[in-house]
């Protein structure tokens, strides 16, 4: 949250130019807010790797040796699925 916190805030300072690092925007203040946010909030990297953690369950091997959106296989289901109609193209 605090890395995603501080790059939200470092685009709006760049944005907004000088007048962002004035008292007349609150982006100065939340700036300085950043690093006790991190203390509070706890290292990014474990957050990282738990959110990781719990989208990956869902999720399992691919079969065979390639990924599953390797693009040879799918051409080949597609061309057999669809044979019918490339033969009809075909002639």
């Amino acid at each position: 949250m605090a890395r995603i916190y501080q790059n939200i805030v470092e685009r709006a300072l760049h944005l907004h130019g000088s007048l962002g690092t004035t008292g007349e925007m609150p982006l100065a203040r939340m700036w300085m807010a950043v690093p006790s946010l991190a203390l509070a909030d706890g290292p990014t990297e474990v957050h990282q790797v738990t959110i990781a953690k719990q989208l990956l369950r869902g999720y399992s091997p691919a079969d065979g040796l390639f990924p599953s959106e390797h693009i040879p296989p799918k051409l080949a289901a597609a061309q057999e699925k669809y044979a019918h109609i490339l033969k009809e193209f075909a002639q």
